[in-house]
């Protein structure tokens, strides 16, 4: 086991993983994935981090509970990029300002935080991390649709 929070071994996870911070969210995804819940596989239940694989139109998926905030978030990033992970799709909740309201969807090309995490992935700079464009433009192009 290349890593302690997740309990999984490579392989177990999607190269593609959502990211809710609820536990009970990550399970109505995985509900939704093709064949429902009972065709996806539990990889993880560890400290309550729920984590399923599954298919989404036949293509492999993954989604992993990151509970709240930066800390734990940044572990479970941390274990999936150790396990293979390559794409991450956070999806859940979110500030927002302007004429946003209740129930909207936002796909966010870049987001910055209060919590420190932005000096500590910018090598002492703040930084607001930027989304991969074509997967920003994926996610656009499926939302329109």
């Amino acid at each position: 086991m290349p890593q302690i929070h997740l309990h999984a071994e490579p392989g177990e996870y999607a190269p593609v993983a959502l990211l809710p911070g609820d536990p009970n969210r990550a399970t109505r995804i995985a509900a939704r994935f093709d064949g429902g819940l009972e065709a996806s596989r539990l990889v993880t239940s560890h400290r309550g981090l729920l984590g399923y694989t599954g298919t989404v139109d036949g293509v492999p998926v993954s989604v992993q509970t990151t509970m709240m905030g930066t800390p734990t978030t940044t572990i479970v990033v941390e274990g999936l990029l150790m396990l293979g992970v390559t794409t991450f799709i956070r999806v859940g909740t979110t500030g927002g300002f302007g004429r946003l309201g209740i129930g909207d969807a936002v796909i966010a090309l870049a987001a910055a935080s209060a919590s420190g995490i932005g000096v500590q992935l910018g090598g002492g700079e703040p930084t607001a991390p930027t989304a991969d464009f074509d997967v920003v433009l994926a996610l656009r192009s499926a939302a329109e649709a």
